[in-house]
């Protein structure tokens, strides 16, 4: 999305996480070598199951992220739309953004973030479906495809961190944050990505792509357990 779109996502994001109570966390006073952190993370990964699906779902979910730019493209193609309808799209992209942050407190609040990432990944496999049945509507088709886009957009900022924040150790959660951002590969590597995949199967084989491997991030999800990991 343009950077006035995720603006708004990252304003309205960071109210909803403020809203967000947790408990303050016991940190370990001895700070390990960069050496040692990343030595620990084969160990960690296998102690921790939890965690170790947290990773999977969250880099497969990075194929969400891959395709949002292309929602406009497919769509600009499909119907050689001029400036006044992306505009549209945008605003409808922006108001998903915006009204999203109030369901993912309100889920948030009754089933916990575990269930704000399930809702994020579904929404995610389900547009890119969306997307190809939207052609047969006309421009207009297209409108709840980027609201949809709006709305699992801002459930990624406000959604995983918490959950993976419930999983883990209160005293280890700076180091488990820490290798988070580290493993997060398929997530900073796919949407660069993107356009080589396009032009290489086109824009059905890229969505259907994209809807398997999300479906496959929720399954995967569905079967993790939310419990706080002791040390």
């Amino acid at each position: 999305p343009p950077r006035s779109t995720l603006s708004s996502s990252s304003a309205a994001s960071d109210v909803y996480k403020r809203q967000i109570e947790e408990p303050p966390s016991q940190v370990r006073g001895k700070r390990e070598p960069l050496g040692t952190l990343f030595k620990s993370i084969p160990g960690l990964l296998r102690s921790n199951p939890e965690f170790r699906r947290f990773v999977i779902v969250e880099n497969l979910s990075g194929f969400g992220l891959m395709v949002l730019p292309f929602y406009m493209l497919f769509a600009k193609e499909s119907f050689d739309l001029g400036g006044s309808y992306v505009g549209r799209y945008l605003v409808v992209q922006t108001a998903g953004i915006l009204l999203s942050n109030l369901a993912w407190g309100a889920l948030s609040r009754k089933w916990g973030s575990r269930a704000v990432v399930a809702a994020c990944i579904l929404i995610g496999a389900v547009t890119p479906v969306l997307a190809l049945f939207a052609v047969r509507f006309g421009p207009g088709g297209f409108y709840p495809v980027f609201f949809l886009t709006g709305f699992m957009y801002s459930g990624r900022r406000v959604g995983f961190e918490p959950y993976l924040l419930d999983i883990v150790p209160d005293d280890e959660r700076p180091l488990f944050l820490g290798i988070r951002g580290t493993l997060d590969i398929l997530v900073a590597l796919l949407p660069p990505l993107g356009g080589f995949f396009v032009d290489m199967t086109g824009f059905l084989p890229l969505f259907l792509t994209v809807t398997a491997v999300l479906s496959f991030a929720f399954f995967l999800l569905g079967t993790s357990r939310t419990e706080k990991q002791t040390p």
